[in-house]
């Protein structure tokens, strides 16, 4: 690629790198996965109905979920991304007795 001014300017480039890196990494076989958080969380059972439609939209992953009379303790991953959210909404869910190890 050559630079023709004033056909091409430096943001032609910019915007080509990305998609040229992308297409060099998709045809060396190269996968990226997301960074992801282990969690372990003890709720009220009670409210397991609210916290797990938030996992879910946060794309938390329950490996394990024990349920006894009065509390419920869930084990599992979510995005590093969505982990700050988790930990904002938690005690609203759980009317502040939630904790997040």
């Amino acid at each position: 690629m050559k630079f023709y001014p004033p056909v091409t300017v430096a943001a032609d480039f910019r915007n080509l790198v990305p998609l040229v890196l992308m297409s060099a990494l998709r045809r060396a076989g190269t996968v990226v996965h997301e960074p992801t958080h282990a969690f372990h969380l003890e709720v009220p059972a009670t409210t397991l109905g609210q916290v797990l439609p938030v996992l879910a939209r946060l794309r938390g992953i329950t490996r394990t979920t024990t349920v006894t009379d009065s509390q419920a303790v869930l084990d599992g991953s979510v995005p590093a991304a969505s982990l700050h959210s988790l930990q904002r909404e938690l005690p609203g869910l759980t009317g502040g007795l939630g904790a997040m190890g």
